[in-house]
């Protein structure tokens, strides 16, 4: 063997030697790979739009993927596109922990529904306006927008899907962010009230959509039967 093939043998030996050591250190690798990710999130995608959200079929969807100990969907539109006045395309990010968690598949749909709510107010309130609205809002407003959302799953269909979400959310996420997570969306609780609320009146989705309510209080006060 030639001294350069025995450097490249040597070469090769020291970059594998590297790789598992380093994949040592990391420990285990994850249930599913990126490209994994992507392809579930685009299934749910287009099962939820094909069922619920006919206004957003055709519409192009891209996924991303980002890592968080508290966040694990959320959704913007592409502000590169709309300065070229193209069709703006949604960006729905994804943490991989929402599937390597265990989050149950109604779960994850019921959040795709959330999030789906969020691309159609986009699309109907135009890329820019909806931007410049998102990017003012005060604590307040926020939580109201998201909890909107929750309320557009919910008349959909995903009401006891989205309760199974909070319900593993609460458990996958350090306690610190607990408070803000009920503060921004309905709370298991607040949801199953909803649910009962509607079983009996149907038209309490569009009262609670006038005034969102912000805590357990104000949605028993806004669901009793009066």
């Amino acid at each position: 063997m030639s001294f350069f093939s025995k450097l490249l043998v040597l070469i090769v030996f020291v970059l594998l030697a590297g790789t598992s050591y380093v994949a040592a250190k990391c420990g285990d690798p994850p249930k599913f790979d990126s490209s994994e990710i992507v392809r579930m999130t685009c299934a749910l995608i287009e099962e939820v739009v094909a069922e619920s959200y006919p206004e957003l079929r055709g519409r192009e969807f891209k996924i991303e993927i980002f890592n968080s100990e508290s966040t694990f969907f959320k959704t913007r539109f592409s502000f590169t596109k709309l300065l070229t006045f193209r069709r703006a395309v949604f960006i729905v990010g994804v943490n991989p922990k929402a599937f390597e968690s265990g989050a149950s598949k109604d779960a994850l749909r019921a959040i795709i529904a959330h999030e789906l709510a969020h691309a159609d107010l986009f699309r109907t309130n135009g890329g820019f306006k909806a931007f410049g609205m998102i990017g003012l809002l005060n604590a307040r407003s926020l939580a109201k927008f998201e909890r909107r959302a929750d309320l557009v799953a919910i008349e959909k269909g995903y009401g006891h899907g989205l309760k199974a979400y909070r319900e593993w959310l609460y458990k996958n996420v350090p306690k610190k962010y607990l408070a803000k997570k009920m503060r921004n969306y309905f709370s298991p609780t607040e949801i199953e009230l909803i649910l009962f609320a509607r079983s009996v009146n149907s038209d309490i989705i569009s009262k609670l959509m006038k005034d969102v309510p912000l805590s357990l209080v104000e949605t028993k006060a806004a669901t009793e039967n009066k």
